[in-house]
């Protein structure tokens, strides 16, 4: 069963992948403004760490409305990350 859950899912587990892979280059190559750091991490927790916890942890599949709301907010942080990405 979680394996078919985490194939519904792949959509949203990719774009997460796309972000912690962001976060970690930023990070390594220091251009995340220290000041920055702690508003990240909550737009990181509110999108990820809730969709974890709300879905993924517990082997639910995801509502397609819900999806796209979690998408949305996932391709936000991209975007704002990307601000630093210079």
């Amino acid at each position: 069963m979680f394996r078919t859950l985490q194939e519904d899912n792949k959509d949203i587990l990719a774009i997460i992948a796309q972000v912690d892979e962001l976060i970690a280059r930023l990070r390594a190559e220091s251009k995340i403004p220290k000041e920055y750091l702690v508003p990240f991490f909550e737009l990181y927790q509110e999108s990820v760490g809730d969709f974890e916890e709300r879905f993924y942890t517990r082997d639910i599949e995801v509502p397609a409305d819900i999806q796209q709301e979690y998408e949305d907010l996932l391709y936000d942080l991209i975007l704002t990350l990307k601000v630093f990405d210079v």
